[in-house]
C-alpha cells in the first residue's frame, strides 16, 4: 500500500526496485518483467505499467517507456542519460561540456552524449527515445544523440564529473577542443571553436602536451583532424587572437601539426564541397561558411 492505494504483486515488485538506491530513472517494459521476477503476461504487465502511470509512480514517454517519478517529481535530463545509454560507451561533450570547462558562459539547453553505436537497432533505439523525451516538459533540458566518428577521446580524453548532481562521463578539455572540430556543425559553427580555442589558450585552461597527444592519437582514425587542428590555430596566431606570452607555445603546435600532416590526400572542413577554400599549406578546403564565421567571431573577440 502507498498512500492509500493497493498495489497488487506486480506493481509491488516494480514500486520495490524503483525504491531502492540507484534506481533507473527510465523503464522499459522488458526491464519491468525482470524487475517481477516471473512468468507474466504481456496483458498483464501492461497493465500494471498503466496502472502505474495513473498513480504517478511512472510517466509515460513512449511505446514501453516510462519515466520512474520518485516522490512524484520528473527527473532531471541528466539523471536520465546513463538509463538511455545503458551499456554503450558514451560520455557527454560537445557545448554541455565546453560550458563546464568553462570554455563558453552559455548554459545548455541541450545535453550531446558522444556515443560508440554497436548496431543500427541500437542507434534507431537511441533516436528514437531521445526524440521521446524531448516532447517531455520539466526535464530541464533536452538530450541528443551523436555517433562517435573515432574511438580514441571516449578512450582516451574522458573523465567523470558530477553534473546536476549526476556522475557523468563527460570529455576533458582537450577532447572538447578536438571534438569541436570534428563536430562543428553539432556545435554550432566554427566561430564557436574559435572561441573555446582562444578561451582555452589565453585562460590556461589547456595541457598542450595532452591536447597534442590526443589530436595526433584521433588524426590516426580521422586524418582531417590534424590538417584542421593546424589550420585553426594558425588561424589564431594571424588574427591576433593570442596573448604575446602564448605565442610561442601556439606556435609550436602549428609547427607539430604541420610536422605530422600527411601529404599526399587532401582534407575538408566542412559539408559544402563547391563552396570552400582551399589552404595549400594545409591541404585543406575550408566550407566558406566555416570562413565567414571565423571572420567575424575575429572581429568581436
Amino acid at each position: 500500500m502507498r498512500g492509500g492505494v493497493v498495489f497488487g504483486r506486480n506493481e509491488s515488485a516494480i514500486l520495490r526496485r524503483l525504491a531502492e538506491p540507484g534506481s533507473p530513472k527510465l523503464v522499459t517494459t522488458k526491464d519491468a518483467i525482470d524487475y517481477v521476477g516471473r512468468d507474466v503476461s504481456s496483458n498483464s504487465l501492461a497493465h500494471s505499467m498503466s496502472f502505474l502511470s495513473t498513480k504517478g509512480v511512472l510517466e509515460r514517454v513512449g511505446k514501453g517507456l516510462y519515466l520512474s517519478r520518485n516522490n512524484n517529481l520528473s527527473p532531471r535530463i541528466t539523471e536520465v542519460i546513463p538509463w538511455v545509454f545503458r551499456d554503450l560507451r558514451y560520455y557527454v561533450g560537445l557545448n554541455a561540456a565546453a560550458n563546464y570547462w568553462g570554455l563558453t558562459p552559455q548554459i545548455p539547453s541541450v545535453y550531446q552524449a558522444i556515443y560508440a553505436a554497436k548496431d543500427e537497432a541500437i542507434t534507431r533505439r537511441i533516436e528514437r527515445w531521445c526524440l521521446a523525451l524531448s516532447n517531455k516538459q520539466g526535464l530541464g533540458g533536452e538530450l541528443r544523440p551523436v555517433k562517435s566518428k573515432v574511438s580514441k577521446v571516449i578512450d582516451h580524453g574522458i573523465t567523470r564529473k558530477i553534473i546536476g548532481e549526476t556522475q557523468l562521463p563527460i570529455s576533458n578539455v582537450e577532447a572538447t577542443l578536438v571534438d569541436g572540430i570534428t563536430y562543428t556543425d553539432e556545435v554550432g559553427g566554427a566561430d564557436q571553436v574559435l572561441h573555446w580555442m582562444k578561451t582555452a589558450v589565453g585562460g590556461k585552461l589547456i595541457d598542450l602536451d595532452e591536447f597534442v597527444r590526443l589530436t595526433s592519437s584521433v588524426s590516426s582514425e580521422l586524418s582531417s583532424v590534424n590538417a584542421r587542428v593546424g589550420f585553426l590555430l594558425e588561424y589564431l596566431l594571424s588574427a591576433r587572437l593570442v596573448a604575446p606570452m602564448m605565442r610561442p607555445a601556439v606556435k609550436r603546435l602549428v609547427k607539430q601539426a604541420q610536422d605530422r600532416l600527411d601529404r599526399h590526400p587532401t582534407y575538408r572542413w566542412g559539408k559544402e564541397p563547391g563552396r570552400s577554400e582551399y589552404f595549400r599549406n594545409w591541404r585543406l578546403h575550408v566550407s566558406k561558411a566555416y570562413l565567414d564565421q571565423l571572420s567575424t567571431a575575429a572581429r568581436f573577440e
